[in-house]
């Protein structure tokens, strides 16, 4: 019951975060910044995160390419922002997207 509760957790985070993605990609608020892309190749599955700067700030977030492979290193980025929301919702770079997995944390 608690392994259930923990994925219902994480589904529902995940599909929160793609919600604020699509709605932030046709009408959120988009600023020039960087992140810095990391690639974590693992046994299994190779693992993904950002650290996107911009407005004096700086997120740290996991994400799972989607259609695309990311390479790790600095890139310039459009990054979306949705009213009500603290973290960007969509950050979105020459060679594809990147959504929040969870909750990026402010570092």
């Amino acid at each position: 019951a608690i392994f259930v509760g923990i994925v219902a957790i994480a589904s529902f985070t995940t599909m929160s975060n793609l919600r604020n993605a699509y709605v932030g990609e046709r009408r959120g608020a988009r600023t020039r910044g960087n992140v810095q892309i990391t690639v974590t190749p693992g046994a299994e599955t190779t693992s993904y995160s950002a650290a996107v700067r911009e407005r004096g700030e700086r997120w740290s977030f996991e994400f799972v390419p989607i259609e695309w492979q990311p390479v790790a290193g600095d890139h310039e980025a459009q990054v979306v922002h949705l009213a009500g929301v603290d973290w960007p919702v969509l950050v979105i770079v020459d060679a594809g997207i990147l959504v929040p997995r969870y909750k990026p944390k402010r570092t």
